[in-house]
């Protein structure tokens, strides 16, 4: 399963240069190579479990493969969680409730301005304007 994933991230990666026919040909070979593991008897209760989960979200395995805007990898949100998990090892965390929900309220909204191309100062101006900015 590992390496049809890794296929299938390499394939996407390579997207913008290749013709929407050879496109759907790697679709479609990813889908029968996808059939063919998900066919085989697991051998342990885990791999069964596996099996079940990927069963069950079969349709939204290949999305990023579709769809160039998505990620193949979590990497961007291990990348946002990031500074919080450093000024937690810093300051060995907070020391109220109402601090680290704070923080995290910040972060969250620092973190999606700057996705969205917006510094610190216009992110949380945005949140708390009552009407949208242009």
């Amino acid at each position: 399963m590992k390496r049809l994933f890794l296929r299938a991230i390499v394939l996407s990666k390579r997207r913008s240069w290749l013709k929407e026919n050879t496109l759907k040909a790697y679709r479609r070979q990813l889908e029968k190579d996808l059939d063919t593991i998900l066919a085989l008897t697991p051998p342990t209760k885990t791999g069964e479990r596996l099996q079940k989960r990927y069963l069950k979200n079969r349709d939204h395995l290949f999305t990023f493969f579709d769809d160039p805007s998505l990620e193949p990898t979590n990497n961007s949100s291990e990348r946002a969680l990031r500074p919080s998990v450093i000024f937690r090892k810093v300051t060995n965390g907070f020391r109220s409730d109402w601090g680290r929900d704070f923080f995290s309220v910040v972060r969250s909204i620092i973190g999606t301005g700057s996705r969205q191309g917006l510094n610190p100062y216009q992110s949380i101006q945005k949140a708390l304007s009552p009407t949208p900015l242009s």
